[in-house]
């Protein structure tokens, strides 16, 4: 999947016009800044502010990191009582080189198999710690933490 970012043209510190592009093109003294992850997001007539623009995230990550983001009893739920479709979404991630955290199926697959597993009583028995209890018991908290931008151990190199 291609990123395509958003560049601004700045002339005299306001912000004349926001492009899309397909590649990474940072050049401030040009006066073509990257703003694909600006906070907020400017728009024409902004002044340009460079606190605002942040570095590129690392959105691809390997499938181990991915892997690894899951918890031993969320992937155990998932194998042994699952859907067949969150098996065939887990099998995907566990042969694929990456995954790309922006990627609209990976989202979807997350956001599934997180609702899933929030409708899921934790296997454990009556009077241990977390009985009665779901695996996941805040799936907003639990999608963004699984999605989230990765760090420089879990970044995909290549292509």
């Amino acid at each position: 999947m291609k990123l395509v970012r958003k560049v601004a043209l700045i002339k005299e510190g306001i912000i004349t016009s926001i492009l899309d592009y397909d590649l990474k093109a940072d050049n401030p003294e040009a006066g073509l800044v990257d703003i694909t992850f600006a906070d907020p997001m400017p728009v024409v007539g902004d002044t340009y502010d460079p606190e605002n623009v942040l570095e590129d995230p690392i959105w691809r990550i390997t499938s181990g990191a991915m892997q690894r983001r899951f918890t031993i009893e969320e992937e155990a739920a998932i194998l042994d009582h699952g859907p067949t479709v969150l098996r065939v979404v887990r099998e995907r991630l566990i042969n694929s080189v990456s995954a790309d955290v922006i990627m609209p199926e990976l989202i979807e697959g997350i956001h599934a198999t997180v609702d899933w597993l929030s409708t899921q009583d934790r296997d454990v028995v009556e009077g241990e710690e977390g009985y009665g209890t779901k695996i996941v018991t805040d799936p907003a908290t639990r999608k963004e933490e699984l999605l989230k931008w990765g760090d420089e151990g879990e970044a995909y190199i290549g292509e």
